[in-house]
């Protein structure tokens, strides 16, 4: 499994639900953090409200607690 897909199955544990894939990202929901939008790179998970970054990790130290809690400041 890469770092991505599994970044993405930890997002889908906590409730995350994908919307859209692409070659290179993933977008993903939650229905508890509406207009917050996680996108999955090769390199990077990104939280982003309105076109606005609010939290960043690397993929292979991602935190979900901690990105959210970023996300929420």
């Amino acid at each position: 499994m890469s770092d991505q897909e599994a970044a993405v199955a930890e997002l889908e544990r906590v409730g995350f639900r994908v919307v859209r894939r692409t070659s290179a990202l993933v977008f993903l929901v939650h229905p508890d953090y509406p207009g917050l939008l996680v996108r999955v790179g090769t390199v990077f998970v990104v939280a982003e409200r309105d076109g606005i970054e609010q939290a960043r990790q690397r993929l292979e130290t991602l935190d979900v607690e901690t990105l959210l809690g970023q996300a929420e400041e």
